[in-house]
């Protein structure tokens, strides 16, 4: 798993791990996963601890690596009109 800014997550930042310790949901975690051909698919990850004994924790995954890719690609062309206005 990676950070928003593609460094290793520790396990203990992961939402359901941070779901059990503090005993609350976590909502929108943005997790990214290196695929084997070295791309990164995104996900925004929620969790949240089960109130029953020996249940765990309950985790949704959403991709939301068409987002992400739009961020950027509009992030690339604000750099670019940028540099045109100067």
């Amino acid at each position: 798993m990676l950070r928003c800014d593609g460094s290793p997550m520790p396990l203990a930042e992961h939402a359901a791990v941070r779901a059990l310790r503090e005993g609350r949901a976590i909502i929108g975690q943005e997790q990214g996963i290196r695929q084997p051909d070295g791309s990164i698919s995104w996900m925004s990850v929620s969790a949240a601890p089960i109130p029953l004994e020996d249940y765990g924790v309950a985790i949704a995954h959403v991709d939301i690596s068409a987002r992400k890719a739009a961020e950027a690609a509009l992030h690339q062309r604000e750099q670019e009109f940028r540099t045109l206005a100067e």
